[in-house]
């Protein structure tokens, strides 16, 4: 009787194991930063926009758009010592990604954790972003240190 209780047991626990996925998830790599009606929005945006200085004078209409230390800034530049602060919008364009580091990233991330203290684990000094989509400011740090890496070639 006990062993068909630890037959079945094992029938059981092979059965839920062999349920389980073999490997890692494919990773989707790059990640783009807006939908197709999003940066339709961006691009209708910037009809307006691009080509503008913004300073001081006119920061108020963009306001909502900036981080409110760089709109602090640019209303008082003397709190940074400064005259005047500005900058120009310009249009919108991809940050292209080489096939290589897109490769590397495939490739290495699945090796890439953080430990106990959030090292870096398992990734080395290869090539691509350890963390492609970074759920935690540490991965989002690691991949900022990893970005001289390039793609390997």
């Amino acid at each position: 009787m006990i062993q068909r209780a630890v037959l079945l047991s094992c029938l059981l626990i092979i059965a839920f194991c062999s349920s389980l996925p073999c490997r890692a998830a494919e990773i989707t790599f790059p990640t783009p930063a807006y939908d197709a009606a999003e940066l339709q929005k961006v691009k209708d945006w910037e009809k307006t926009w691009a080509g503008k200085k913004i300073s001081t004078e006119n920061v108020d209409q963009v306001k909502e758009f900036l981080h409110e230390a760089v709109y602090m800034a640019m209303k008082d530049p003397a709190i940074f010592g400064a005259k005047s602060i500005w900058f120009d919008i310009v249009p919108f364009r991809p940050y292209e990604l080489s096939p290589g580091l897109i490769a590397a990233t495939k490739k290495y991330a699945p090796e890439a954790r953080l430990d106990a203290n959030e090292s870096l684990v398992g990734y080395g000094d290869v090539a691509g972003y350890p963390f492609p989509q970074p759920k935690t400011g540490s991965e989002m740090v690691w991949n900022f240190d990893s970005n001289t890496r390039g793609d390997g070639n």
